[in-house]
């Protein structure tokens, strides 16, 4: 609830922020030793990203912070399988060489 406070936001959304990243986690997450959830830094700079646009502790900074945080969401998601995706598509070695093909069993 500190770190909500931190970000400028009532505490009851660091009760979401605690809870909501756990649960997401342990149903889609592909560690067991990655620890999710709020941290002060993370609440530091989306209180100073946000204050220029709405004043502190106001409906409008509520709104940007759940944007932002769900705007950020989605890229990660978007972002997961992008790097796999990418490595199949490029070749190890230029084709006229041969060193791309498998060995023949």
């Amino acid at each position: 609830m500190a770190y909500a406070q931190l970000a400028g936001l009532p505490a009851y959304y660091g009760l979401y922020a605690a809870f909501l990243p756990g649960m997401v986690a342990a149903l889609w997450g592909s560690s067991k030793q990655l620890a999710t959830g709020p941290v002060a830094v993370v609440s530091l700079l989306t209180a100073s990203a946000l204050m220029p646009f709405a004043a502190v502790r106001t409906p409008e900074f509520v709104a940007l912070a759940v944007m932002m945080a769900l705007m950020v969401g989605i890229v990660q998601a978007c972002s997961r399988g992008a790097p796999a995706r990418r490595r199949r598509q490029l070749p190890l070695a230029p084709r006229d060489r041969g060193l791309h093909q498998r060995p023949q069993r």
